[in-house]
């Protein structure tokens, strides 16, 4: 049988061995409350970060769709006898886009504010062809009938409004398919209808007949009011006629303001006259009687209308853009809307030559440098993107999407320091680093370069000054900078 000892414990030693369980116990408490105070703060601060790389994405792509130093299509417009620049938003220059694509493939345009981030952009026009809603209401390029009706009344005189007329009709001429038909139709006044015609045909081929088309245009002159109603139906007539119904058939209606004949010849407030601010004056004149509802309506003859709305009393809202957008609306045609006189030919000239039924190329556009931080050296990314339009020229805009990718990390941050440097005399900044970096010259752009693993990442500087800074280990950097004309140091 075995003997069990049983040792007792002194006076005293065990209040000591609790004491010491209570501060072992006191100590891990201390130490998982610093273990979740310093959790807690890095999850705080990376969504504080998260945040604030997402409100700087989102500014820097509102600046950039927004700003006409960015890609903001900046226009011209014509308001009561004034020139007024107009900025439209998120309608983007495609002269801009493919400017800023050469010059900033580098580094980030500098139309925007640094925020301390790295991104770059990419545009990208939506694809569609002839069955798509954006481009359906387009004529094809080849084998169509084409009626011009013409605005030959008293107020075309006004502001050389006529004269560009003629021109943008000829342009129409020159650049439509020479295997296409055309007819003119001209408004002098009230039934005062002219119409071209040539050997009893009202519709020509183009082709061999381009001097006879442009000679009747030239020769018109300005009468009286605007039949807008009898000049359709005369146009309608024509078409209707024609002897090849396969073909598609368009009319492509100019005017500076509604009709003024028939039932609207009692309203008053016509050229000269107090600006007319009748409810509906160009749908309804008299009230309650719609003028577009007398329009004929063939589903094999689209109406094409250019309303040219430059000053004064012919502003768009209240003389005659409603009443062009209903009847192509009707018509199944397009409304387009000329703020001046010089729009006209590239808006005659895109009906002219038309749409053709192959498949637009997708376009993409990147803006910015690829390459920045990766691995630990990554702190954050974020991308968004924005519905945008992209203007070709005055008559033909593309839907498309603009998305920024923003990169938040030590190569963006240290390219950063570096760039504000070289604006001040002296800068204090710290920075970690978690791979080497140094400094890089190439075909004279200074690069600011990191050895991430086995892969070079460099960042184009936009500072143009000689630059003195030694290469940088991993660690944690205090640095100084002093700058001076053509030379920046950058002390560690």
């Amino acid at each position: 049988m075995k003997k069990i000892k049983i040792y007792l414990m002194k006076k005293g030693e065990g209040k000591f061995f609790i004491k010491t369980v209570y501060l072992i116990l006191v100590i891990v408490s201390i130490n998982l409350f610093i273990f979740q105070y310093i959790s807690l703060n890095k999850r705080q601060n990376e969504i504080v970060n998260k945040i604030d790389i997402k409100i700087a994405a989102e500014n820097i792509l509102n600046q950039i769709v927004s700003s006409d130093e960015c890609l903001a299509y900046k226009e011209n417009i014509e308001v009561q006898g004034n020139q007024v620049n107009q900025v439209t938003h998120k309608t983007l220059d495609l002269k801009k886009i493919l400017e800023f694509e050469t010059k900033f493939s580098d580094f980030e345009p500098n139309c925007t504010k640094n925020y301390g981030y790295g991104y770059y952009v990419i545009i990208e026009k939506y694809n569609f062809t002839r069955q798509d809603k954006e481009r359906e209401d387009m004529p094809p390029f080849n084998g169509k009938d084409v009626v011009l009706v013409l605005d030959a009344t008293k107020s075309m005189e006004e502001g050389n409004k006529f004269n560009a007329q003629k021109e943008a009709a000829k342009n129409f001429i020159d650049c439509a398919s020479e295997e296409n038909r055309l007819g003119i139709v001209v408004i002098k006044s009230c039934n005062d209808i002219e119409v071209f015609e040539d050997k009893g045909k009202n519709l020509v081929k183009i082709s061999g007949n381009k001097d006879k088309l442009k000679y009747y245009i030239d020769m018109s002159s300005t009468s009286g009011w605007t039949d807008i109603k009898n000049s359709l139906k005369k146009a309608f007539e024509i078409l209707q006629k024609s002897d090849k119904p396969e073909r598609y058939k368009m009319i492509l209606l100019l005017t500076d303001g509604c009709e003024s004949c028939g039932d609207c010849s009692n309203l008053g407030g016509f050229v000269g006259s107090k600006c007319p601010y009748y409810s509906n004056y160009c749908l309804s004149c008299p009230k309650g009687k719609n003028i577009c509802d007398e329009i004929p309506n063939d589903d094999k003859i689209h109406v094409f209308t250019v309303g040219l709305f430059t000053t004064g009393c012919k502003r768009e809202e209240i003389y005659g853009g409603e009443q062009l957008k209903c009847i192509s609306e009707k018509t199944k045609g397009k409304y387009y809307l000329a703020t001046s006189t010089g729009r006209l030919a590239s808006i005659f000239c895109q009906l002219g030559h038309g749409a053709t039924e192959a498949k637009d190329k997708t376009e993409i556009w990147s803006i910015g440098p690829k390459e920045h931080s990766l691995d630990e050296s990554l702190k954050s990314t974020f991308s968004f993107s924005l519905p945008v339009s992209i203007r070709y020229n005055e008559t033909y805009t593309q839907s498309g999407k603009i998305t920024i990718y923003i990169f938040d990390g030590e190569l963006e941050r240290l390219a950063t320091i570096i760039n504000q440097a070289c604006n001040l005399e002296s800068l204090e900044d710290e920075i970690s680093l978690s791979y080497k970096a140094y400094l890089k010259e190439e075909n004279k752009l200074k690069k600011i370069c990191m050895q991430i693993k086995d892969k070079e990442i460099c960042k184009a500087l936009t500072c143009s000054k000689k630059i003195d800074l030694k290469d940088l280990n991993p660690g944690t950097y205090k640095l100084k900078t002093i700058s001076s004309e053509g030379y920046l140091k950058v002390i560690v």
